[in-house]
């Protein structure tokens, strides 16, 4: 790994940026808890077994529609009152 050259940032903008890192990790951490119970949901193994649905979680540009497609999942229509 290259070190970067030395950038000096204010408290200030420290403390700005360690928010934002603590949001970032709690995020991503809340992304995991949401996986885990997606998989759990669709009755999948775990979330190792939703890698299309984990991408679009995580920004990849699918929709979650095409995400549960490609994973192999087909949606049902709704149940129709009787």
């Amino acid at each position: 790994m290259t070190s970067k050259p030395k950038t000096e940032i204010t408290h200030h903008q420290y403390l700005m940026a360690l928010g934002l890192y603590t949001l970032g990790r709690q995020a991503y951490q809340k992304g995991i808890v949401a996986e885990d119970a997606l998989a759990e949901l669709l009755n999948r193994e775990d979330r190792s077994d939703i890698g299309h649905i984990s991408d679009a979680i995580y920004g990849d540009d699918k929709s979650f529609d095409k995400a549960l497609e490609l994973e192999g999942f087909i949606v049902l229509p709704p149940e129709q009152p009787k």
